[in-house]
């Protein structure tokens, strides 16, 4: 099967606050996809749920609308398996089971570092029924894996197997990036990226790099589960991939202020994941 690497551009202004002496194991800073697979942004997901995916915006903006004319009316549905709800993929992917996230980490990282790893994903699960583990003997497993370039990228949802979540060796000790990546790979996708985004956010096509443009396409999801979230975890600022210095995401409603580059968890973030995985 063919395969492809592709080159995170993330923000990297954020350094690996006293994580001196780091140097885990170096691999490729991109992810290894198959044919059917696509970065958007940092999370990887089937080209199939990419709404117009290899079109132009105007022509992936008609495809959208008629999904959610399509989806107008649809229930949500957070079957045993299936992860099927507004932030989360509607992809196939499956949740991970009793939320229990299977951690391994590639050889080089020392102690302090994977229990940083562990206290920032305790975060996650201060509400929700989730939680990180040692992979042990586990076949479905996460592997945290790094490199020099970019800030992070993980697969949503569990894919089966080993499944591999990349932190950025300048990004490290940023625990929006972990906390992020970790959110991907319960089953959550962009906030930005939700079909029935149209009333809240406008995307300038014109201001962002013209590689990056699929980023921004939306995604086959169900409606949200809670009320569109500006300061989500899961959402991207203001400026993200702007080729010009202008804006790329603008609010509707208050076109002058800022989208953040949030670092904490919403009360928002922590709904979504007690619906699709319960509540402590």
């Amino acid at each position: 099967m063919a395969k492809h690497f592709f080159l995170i551009v993330s923000l990297l202004f954020i350094t690996a606050c006293g994580q001196e002496g780091f140097q885990p194991l170096s691999i490729e800073d991109g992810p290894e996809l198959n044919d059917n697979e696509v970065l958007l942004g940092d999370m990887i997901v089937e080209k199939s749920n990419v709404i117009g995916y290899g079109l132009e915006p105007e022509e992936a903006q008609v495809l959208a609308d008629k999904y959610l004319q399509d989806l107008d009316g649809a229930t949500e549905d957070l079957g045993d398996g299936e992860v099927s709800a507004a932030g989360v993929m509607e992809s196939g992917r499956r949740k991970w089971p009793n939320g229990r996230l299977p951690i391994k980490f590639a050889k080089g990282f020392s102690q302090a570092q994977k229990d940083y790893f562990f206290s920032e994903c305790k975060k996650l699960g201060r509400r929700a029924k989730v939680r990180c583990v040692d992979a042990g003997s586990s076949t479905n497993f996460i592997r945290v894996i790094t490199g020099n370039s970019g800030c992070g990228w993980s697969y949503v949802g569990m894919i089966g197997g080993r499944q591999d979540l990349f932190v950025g060796r300048s990004c490290w000790g940023n625990g929006r990036v972990i906390k992020h990546e970790l959110m991907h790979a319960l089953g959550m996708a962009h906030e930005h990226n939700h079909p029935n985004r149209g009333d809240k956010v406008a995307i300038k096509w014109n201001n962002i790099e013209e590689d990056y443009k699929h980023n921004f396409y939306r995604v086959k999801s169900s409606y949200r589960l809670s009320n569109y979230n500006f300061n989500s975890i899961m959402h991207y600022h203001s400026h993200a991939f702007s080729k010009n210095g202008k804006k790329t995401i603008v609010k509707i409603n208050n076109p002058s202020s800022l989208i953040p580059y949030s670092t904490v968890m919403t009360n928002s973030d922590h709904v979504i994941l007690e619906k699709v995985y319960g509540k402590k």
